[in-house]
């Protein structure tokens, strides 16, 4: 089978997870949104209501596609049961809300008071109960929420990956990145087409002139979703980052998803709502074969209020230069085996994760989070695993804007047979797209401990998330032998609505190595809302 005639059979293998499926509400199919990039400070909202035991079962903030309206009911759904369990958290959550109508007003239905029965457990400065039950605009128009940005950009001493398996034979090691240091300006558009329609769009212009940063078109029909564009995909519950798909790079393709969770008959019933979503894009990998293709898929499950499990896996496979795979091959890949006469035709990772809210009350709202991965190889598993590990504490008690969180990553180092993390001997670009690593950018063999916060002061117009770790690469790592060894780093990302239609940014990190080597990344920017 060519490759022409094996794309089709993927796009039906696309469809598999969410075709063999109804929507759990049947009859009532959600409407098109735009889908948020996975760094939208409204997805980080949505992960800290998890933590605080108010999200909503029909939403997974730890999957790639997560539309606005699913959002914005979230942030409704959650004030609305704050207002009874949880009233100290009211201010914040009417915040969030607020800075979100200030930057989407025309894509949402404006929140209008409720005359609601006084909660004697209030206090006495709590925001006025609003209007939770969000109706379901039809629009018979294709309403638009423009921002424009102007800013500065900087980035100094990045590092790309290595190219090839092996340190001993002709391993490239890391590769220097290009620094840039240029003004910039860009456009932010998401809008929507009636029921089924929308679309988001981020053009930019720097000294190396115009770009696509983001772009995409989504439709859903009959519960399931559909996206073509360009996208970053974030797969997992970690802070810092994922095994299988970490959400820093865009990529090129379309995917599937279900656009509402939906309840398994009989007695997978017990499994509770089910999501599921996958993608196809093409990448720029390695040196003797380019542009292979690189299959995505994630299915989460909610057994319990408190506890959610979910697998990830990634698949890249063929290219320019690769064996031309039959349909055996296509077996071979669906079923986690190498495919081709000696495994050059594919590159498989997979992580199964569990995020877990302890019963600690609503003093103490806890999230603790694992994902353990492999790659490529069977018994992987267990004698190089990556295994990625972390708890937040999403409201500090006295402080509810403030939510504090650690993790640790480790990436095992090569034995027993099994492959080195990231990297493969067809592909040997590794686990990349163009030097950026898909997964972790701890860039495997190694480990990493990091702590955060993040903060949401002043009616959450001064919003700010701060990360500083330490990492120890090892001689696998996608950037070794150069950057081997211990660093330091920190990152920090503030913003300030000093108005509803403004909003001025800073964002800073850098990483100094113990081998004398750094980086350093800067970016300014004053935003407007239309």
């Amino acid at each position: 089978m060519t490759r022409a005639r094996l794309l089709p059979a993927l796009l039906l293998l696309l469809a598999a997870p969410a075709a063999a499926q109804q929507p759990a509400q049947a009859g009532v199919p959600a409407n098109a949104s735009p889908l948020l990039e996975p760094g939208h400070w409204a997805v980080h909202a949505a992960r800290r209501l998890e933590s605080l035991g108010l999200l909503p079962p029909t939403l997974d903030p730890h999957a790639g596609s997560l539309p606005l309206a699913a959002l914005a009911e979230a942030l409704a759904s959650a004030e609305s049961a704050a207002t009874a369990e949880a009233p100290h958290l009211l201010p914040l959550l009417h915040a969030w809300r607020n800075r979100l109508q200030e930057e989407f007003a025309p894509l949402l239905p404006a929140p209008t008071d409720v005359n609601a029965p006084a909660n004697e457990n209030a206090p006495a400065n709590a925001p006025a109960p609003v209007n939770v039950n969000v109706p379901v605009p039809v629009h018979v128009h294709a309403p638009v929420a423009l921002a424009g940005f102007l800013g500065y950009a900087a980035n100094h001493g990045a590092a790309l990956a290595g190219i090839d398996y092996d340190n001993q034979t002709d391993w490239t090691g890391a590769r220097p990145a290009p620094d840039l240091s240029s003004a910039l300006a860009g456009l932010s558009v998401h809008a929507i087409a009636g029921r089924h329609l929308a679309a988001a769009l981020t053009p930019i212009v720097d000294e190396d002139g115009l770009a696509l940063e983001t772009g995409h078109i989504t439709a859903v029909w009959r519960g399931i979703g559909a996206w073509a564009g360009r996208r970053a995909i974030a797969y997992g519950p970690g802070t810092g980052g994922a095994i299988v798909f970490g959400g820093v790079t865009p990529l090129d393709g379309g995917g599937l998803y279900l656009a509402r969770p939906t309840v398994l008959p009989s007695v997978l019933r017990w499994l509770g709502p089910v999501g599921a979503e996958a993608f196809l894009a093409r990448v720029t990998n390695g040196d003797r074969i380019r542009h292979p293709l690189l299959w995505g898929v994630r299915v989460a499950a909610r057994p319990h209020g408190r506890l959610r499990l979910a697998a990830q896996r990634g698949v890249m496979f063929g290219g320019e230069g690769n064996t031309d795979p039959g349909l055996r091959d296509f077996l071979y890949m669906l079923i986690g085996k190498h495919a081709g006469e000696s495994g050059e035709l594919d590159n498989q990772v997979f992580s199964a994760s569990a995020s877990w809210r302890p019963p600690l009350g609503r003093a103490l709202p806890l999230l603790a989070w694992i994902e353990w991965g492999m790659d490529d190889s069977a018994g992987a598993w267990r004698d190089v695993p990556a295994i990625i590990a972390g708890a937040e504490l999403a409201a500090v008690p006295g402080v509810p804007a403030l939510a504090l969180g650690v993790e640790r990553a480790y990436f095992a180092r090569s034995c027993c047979g099994n492959t080195a993390w990231y990297r493969n001997w067809s592909l040997r670009g590794g686990w990349t797209d163009d030097g950026r690593v898909l997964g972790h950018p701890l860039g495997g063999h190694g480990t990493e401990w990091l702590v955060s916060a993040r903060a949401d002061f002043d009616d959450a117009r001064l919003r700010a998330r701060a990360a500083a770790f330490t990492r120890d690469r090892g001689a696998e790592n996608l950037v070794a032998p150069e950057r081997a060894g211990r660093s330091r780093g920190a990152a920090i990302d503030a913003r300030w609505r000093p108005a509803a239609a403004i909003e001025l940014a800073a964002a800073a990190a850098f990483e100094r190595g113990d081998a004398g080597w750094d980086s350093s990344s800067l970016t300014l920017t004053a935003w407007w809302f239309r």
